[in-house]
């Protein structure tokens, strides 16, 4: 840790030090990435379900440790139902063959995938207009965004 880095994490407040490592690990690809499987849930994605994905089975260890920070347990007495954890199966495998370059309809789903970027690019003007600090946060989950087949598009 660098001295300027010592300084920073004194100076910051709590609440500071929570977005600075939201930021840095790039849990806003995550949180919306997750939004998208949570889809019509009731209940947001748990611990326990984002780690039997095949999203974080493709996923590096930073993007696994963002996708762990975004679905900490808020509330431990909200459980999934039955149908909830359907709809996560059905969204995480339709996204792992579209990553295979599959394209499986649901012409809906593929423009929320492709509206993730801008929405990150809105979340991050945000951040610098109303933060004094702007965190850099690294573009992860970027495979998801690779240029598929033309026969699949």
């Amino acid at each position: 840790m660098t001295v300027q880095d010592y300084m920073i994490e004194k100076l910051d407040s709590t609440e500071n030090q929570d977005r600075r490592e939201w930021m840095t690990i790039g849990c806003d690809w995550a949180y919306f990435i997750c939004k998208f499987l949570q889809a019509r849930r009731q209940v947001e994605i748990l611990p326990e379900e984002i780690i039997a994905t095949k999203l974080y089975a493709r996923s590096n260890e930073i993007e696994r440790r963002a996708l762990e920070m975004v679905c900490r347990d808020p509330n431990p007495l909200v459980r999934a139902t039955p149908e909830d954890e359907q709809r996560l199966r059905e969204a995480d495998n339709w996204l792992d063959a579209y990553v295979d370059g599959k394209y499986l309809g649901h012409a809906n789903w593929v423009a929320q995938l492709n509206a993730i970027p801008d929405q990150i690019a809105e979340r991050q003007r945000f951040d610098s207009y109303h933060f004094k600090v702007a965190y850099p946060s690294p573009e992860i989950f970027q495979w998801i965004w690779k240029p598929r087949p033309e026969a699949n598009s």
